[in-house]
């Protein structure tokens, strides 16, 4: 379980985020919602390690937990942030292989599961710029999986996407924590924060939670 107490962050003096406090439970999806300037991407890097936090605690499993030490979340990013001169089979194999030192063997077997999970097999030697929005969105996220994260991170996984491909992520998310991820995820969509979350958690942009 990853809990946050009374997390707060400001930048040039600006409060950003006062005191959030939310609890995730193993294989739950919790959606951050709330206007734009409301902190909810700097939740996120907070979380994941991208931003430190100016007080408050992080704790995972009972116990106090750095995210910049600790690689144990994977993030989507809105843009995807894909290496357009990589293959898709490059792009989720890479961090495995350099970072997990797995063997290239290894790290493909893992990759070419994940896809097949994610009904993209046969995208593997593709580029991405040969695939659309919502296939470039499941690269990324078998590129996050693919480093075994225990919580799995995104900012607006819906955004700019048609109602079919929201739907199909809506899906995708769902089945995902059918298999038992953890997920955490940022977002303006209502609608679809009503139909994953276990719990959603509302920001306003003085940093109240309602």
């Amino acid at each position: 379980m990853l809990e946050a107490r009374n997390l707060s962050k400001s930048f040039n003096g600006k409060k950003i985020l006062d005191n959030i406090n939310f609890k995730l439970s193993d294989g739950e999806i919790l959606t951050v919602v709330g206007p734009s300037g409301a902190g909810k991407t700097t939740l996120l890097r907070i979380v994941a390690g991208l931003e430190n936090k100016d007080s408050g605690q992080l704790i995972l499993d009972g116990r106090e937990y750095d995210p910049s030490i600790e690689q144990k979340v994977g993030v989507v990013f809105q843009d995807y942030n894909l290496f357009p001169n990589l293959s898709v089979l490059e792009n989720i194999t890479l961090a495995p292989i350099m970072v997990l030192k797995q063997s290239k063997e290894e790290a493909e077997a893992n990759a070419c599961q994940l896809l097949a999970d994610l009904d993209m097999t046969g995208r593997e030697k593709q580029y991405p710029f040969q695939l659309s929005g919502g296939q470039k969105q499941r690269v990324a996220i078998a590129r996050a999986l693919a480093m075994k994260p225990e919580i799995l991170c995104y900012d607006e996984p819906t955004s700019a996407l048609d109602p079919s491909t929201r739907d199909q992520v809506t899906e995708m998310i769902l089945d995902l924590k059918n298999s038992g991820y953890t997920q955490f995820i940022i977002t303006h969509d209502m609608d679809f924060a009503k139909k994953v979350s276990d719990q959603v958690l509302k920001i306003e942009p003085i940093g109240e939670v309602k």
